[in-house]
């Protein structure tokens, strides 16, 4: 773990990592499919990196689950405003296959709070997560249904091998039985 954390956070010194680890503040998880990595309604007190594994960011409107965003190896996992403003949580966070991640303590920021390079990673966390949201609206605003799907396969071309169709279509907003007809018109364009 301890290679791996140092791949992340790579400004931090060995002893910093020794000491975060000794204290508990960064420690690897493993979450099995299905499990809740945080619940809707709860405080988000940690930062999570995907070693290996999916989750999805999903909330719950008239019994329906809505997913909101998916999270791949490599990335940052968190609700950045109940991190942030400790407010409860709207969404769930569950693991879509075996995943494995390294837990970031909150203490960890207080520790960290006068290492200039944590601060800036910290913003370029934030400004990543800024991003991300923005060009999802972008796409969800500005594309059909099948340039949605076809932006998606083009970001995560292995998409729909870790992630059923139905959850899919509630990422792109879309019903299930329409991108069945995009996906059929789109094979049948790949074999004419």
């Amino acid at each position: 773990m301890r290679q791996i954390v140092k791949s992340i956070l790579p400004f931090l010194t060995n002893n910093e990592v020794n000491f975060l680890m000794s204290e508990n503040m960064l420690s690897q998880v493993q979450l099995k499919k299905g499990e809740n990595l945080l619940h809707e309604g709860e405080v988000c007190n940690h930062i999570y990196f995907i070693i290996n594994g999916s989750i999805r960011q999903f909330g719950v409107k008239d019994g329906e689950e809505i997913n909101f965003l998916f999270y791949f190896d490599d990335d940052y996992v968190f609700d950045e405003p109940s991190f942030y403003n400790k407010s409860y949580s709207k969404y769930f966070f569950m693991a879509l296959e075996n995943t494995s991640l390294i837990k970031f303590e909150k203490l960890i920021f207080e520790y960290l709070k006068d290492n200039h390079n944590f601060s800036e990673f910290l913003f370029k966390l934030s400004k990543m997560n800024v991003l991300r949201l923005y060009k999802r609206n972008e796409v969800l605003l500005m594309n059909t249904p099948e340039e949605r799907y076809l932006k998606l396969l083009e970001i995560h071309p292995k998409i729909v091998k870790k992630i059923s169709l139905v959850k899919i279509a509630s990422f792109l907003g879309i019903a299930g039985p329409s991108l069945s007809r995009i996906r059929r018109r789109l094979a049948k364009d790949q074999l004419s």
